[in-house]
């Protein structure tokens, strides 16, 4: 697998001045980052059964323990959102829960895509729809720039991802609210 063009810091960097952090809880969680998924781990409380060295069980407890967190996303790199935690199995206050991850429809990783356009687009998609922002809101060189990276998102997509690809092309994937062809 190829390394993003860039690098993480830097894109979590510019995640953070560009989109903040999570709001009332601290600074200490940007509203997005990027993350590689072999190393997330999370605290979560569960029951955990354990075995010997030839396979003996030994016990059955329940307990915190830290888990892999994407032991379904091996080798990806993941954009992930700041929430609130809601879920009573994870400990800490805050979570990072999966916003894109940079695989193609096989699940083969595309980490030529950790790139700020890309990365950029879907951060500010976030907050498009959840602001119901329209196309009136923004300024023409706004909208011109807005549908150029849309245009090259989608060209990069169309081979690796026909379902996504065309549900943008035919209008029933909604990629900036408010916006009528």
């Amino acid at each position: 697998m190829s390394a993003p063009s860039e690098s993480i810091q830097k894109l979590n960097t510019k995640l953070a001045e560009n989109y903040g952090y999570l709001d009332g809880v601290s600074r200490n969680y940007p509203r997005f980052r990027v993350v590689f998924s072999d190393e997330q781990f999370e605290k979560r409380l569960g029951t955990y059964r354990d075995f010997g060295q030839y396979g003996i069980f030994l016990r059955e407890v329940r307990e915190v323990r830290e888990v892999p967190k994407y032991p379904h996303l091996q080798h990806m790199y993941v954009l992930e959102i700041a929430i609130e935690n809601v879920v009573p199995d994870l400990i800490n206050k805050v979570t990072y829960e999966p916003y894109w991850v940079f695989k193609d429809l096989e699940g083969n990783p595309r980490s030529d895509l950790v790139c700020w356009r890309v990365i950029n687009l879907f951060a500010a998609l976030y907050f498009d729809a959840k602001s119901k922002k329209g196309i009136s809101d923004y300024k023409q060189d706004e909208v011109d720039k807005r549908n150029e990276d849309i245009q090259w998102y989608f060209e990069q997509i169309q081979d690796n991802a026909p379902f996504i690809a065309g549900k943008l092309h035919d209008g029933s994937a909604i990629v900036n609210p408010g916006i009528n062809n």
